[in-house]
Formats: C-alpha cells, sequence, structure tokens
C-alpha cells in the first residue's frame, strides 16, 4: 500500500499545500483553492489547477501553481556567455476589465526575486521524440492561467476598484535545479557537445524559463517582423525547487 501511495504525484501537491498553509513566513499568500477546474475557450482543453493563490499584500497578485513530482531528478537549465544574471523582468498574464469587458494580456512585469532566465531545459529520460516535457507542461499550465484569469476577472464585481489583476504561471517541483554557465565558443561543433574542462554547473532555487511558449497567432497584434512575432509570443514561467518555495513568496515583490 505504501509503494502504491507513494507512486503519485499528489503527495507532493499536498505538501506544498500544507507548507504554505502552516508556516509563518508564507503568511502573505492565502490558498484559494485547489484541483480547481479549467477550460481554454478556443482549444477546449481542460484540467485542474493544482493551487490557486492570492497574496495578502499585492491584493491584485495570483499565483496559479502546477507541482510537478519526479525522482532522483536533476531539471538542467542552459546559459551562454550572452545570457544576463539576476533578471527580475517577466512576461505575466494580466486580466482587465474595460467597460465590464473582460480581457487578459501578457505583459513584461518586473518581479523580485531575480533569478537566472532560460529558454532550454534538459531533463533526462524527456527524450527528442515530441514536444520537450518542460515545454509541453509549461504550455498546459498558461492555458489554464488564462481560462483561469478570464474566469476570476469576470466574477469580479463590475463596480469594484479591482479591475486588473496579474497572474504568476509557477511550476513547483521536488528536481534539482541546475544552471549549466558555458561559453558558446567552447561547443565542439563536430560533437555539439561540451569538453570535460568547460562549463560549470550551479544549483540554484527557482529559474525563469522564459521563450516563446505561446503559438496562438492572434496573440501577436499588429506585428510587423517576425522578431516581432516572436517578442510577442513570450512567457515566463517560474520554475521553483518544492525545498526553496517558501524563500521565494519571502522575497516576492512587484515593480512595475
Amino acid at each position: 500500500m505504501r509503494k502504491l501511495t507513494n507512486s503519485t504525484g499528489h503527495l507532493l501537491q499536498l505538501s506544498v499545500e500544507n507548507t504554505i498553509r502552516r508556516n509563518p513566513s508564507s503568511a502573505d499568500w492565502q490558498i484559494v483553492t485547489h484541483e480547481f477546474p479549467w477550460q481554454d475557450s478556443l482549444s477546449l482543453e481542460s484540467g485542474f489547477a493544482d493551487l490557486i493563490l492570492r497574496s495578502s499584500c499585492y491584493l491584485a497578485i495570483r499565483a496559479v501553481i502546477e507541482c510537478k513530482r519526479v525522482r532522483d531528478g536533476d531539471w538542467v537549465f542552459l546559459q551562454s556567455d550572452r545570457a544576463e544574471e539576476h533578471i527580475s523582468q517577466s512576461c505575466c498574464c494580466w486580466a482587465e476589465r474595460a467597460n465590464a469587458d473582460p480581457s487578459t494580456r501578457w505583459k513584461d512585469t518586473r518581479i523580485h526575486p531575480v533569478s537566472w532566465r532560460s529558454e532550454f531545459c534538459i531533463i533526462r529520460g524527456s527524450g527528442d521524440k515530441g514536444e520537450p516535457y518542460l515545454e509541453r507542461v509549461s504550455r498546459r499550465l498558461l492555458a489554464a492561467t488564462e481560462a483561469i484569469a478570464m474566469t476570476e476577472i469576470g466574477f469580479e464585481n463590475p463596480d469594484s476598484t479591482e479591475a486588473l489583476l496579474i497572474y504568476l504561471p509557477i511550476i513547483v517541483t521536488n528536481a534539482n535545479l541546475s544552471i549549466a554557465q558555458f561559453s558558446l565558443n567552447d561547443i565542439d561543433p563536430e560533437t555539439g557537445a561540451l569538453p570535460r574542462s568547460k562549463g560549470k554547473f550551479e544549483s540554484v532555487p527557482f529559474v525563469r524559463f522564459h521563450k516563446n511558449l505561446c503559438t496562438d497567432m492572434n496573440d501577436v497584434g499588429a506585428a510587423g517582423t517576425l522578431s516581432q512575432v516572436a517578442k510577442r509570443l513570450e512567457r515566463t514561467v517560474f520554475v521553483v525547487n518544492a525545498a526553496r518555495l517558501l524563500e521565494f513568496f519571502g522575497h516576492f515583490d512587484i515593480r512595475e
């Protein structure tokens, strides 16, 4: 029975929820609900959000959390010498109600704590076939975040002053998160690999997974070039180690 019980990822979800409820350092965040049903209005994709949190300091801030448990796992995020450290900029979901008409958009927002930002994650066993694991999980979380945003902004009283809500998509995992730092010039073009003497690996508590994670071309607006299209399709998903979640929330701040 224990083996069967331990085979489920729900235990991590329950542990994360319990940590937030019981720890005084997370008092600035309240659990709104768990296992909340959502459905994308266009694709009709549906599911359940593991946890939805609300900030008691910033009343318009929400966190939509997806918990992912792995067994003896390492998630390695690539960082070349062209990447920036200590990034605060994040592309988050803004839900607004103008003239009682709800809408969402993704907007660059300065969120603390700062972290590395990466668009490539290496996960053992995810394979080369199909969409990479973290991209697949992130796309689904983004769809859930946007659907939940539309639901909540639609529930708000039209007379309320809270006509703007900001949503943070967060993946919480027990995987070890690491940054692989290297120079682009160190990559061997014949093997496509780093030599043994090159590269540095650093364990980190959280990472911004940031890339073109949206494929809905309706979101590109009046973009006139491919680079503008790519920019407007960028999204940020926060990836946080479960043991360091309170550290992430404890240093949370938003600066427009």
